[in-house]
């Protein structure tokens, strides 16, 4: 549904930001990244965007 969305509107964060959120939960963190730092280009507000690339670079971080 995301990409048919970004098909009719290629600007569209939202769907940007839905698609970071699948990738995410599929384990595909590179892509995941790559479509919330779309959608935080295209809408800085994005709040679902900002919180998944969070999530994602907190899991990243070496822990002691």
């Amino acid at each position: 549904a995301f990409t048919k969305a970004l098909e009719v509107n290629p600007d569209f964060a939202e769907a940007y930001a839905g698609l970071g959120t699948v990738c995410s939960e599929q384990g595909r963190r590179s892509e995941a990244i790559r479509h919330f730092r779309k959608a935080l280009q295209l809408d800085p507000a994005r709040r679902e965007a900002a919180d998944g690339l969070a999530r994602l670079s907190a899991d990243s971080t070496p822990r002691p």
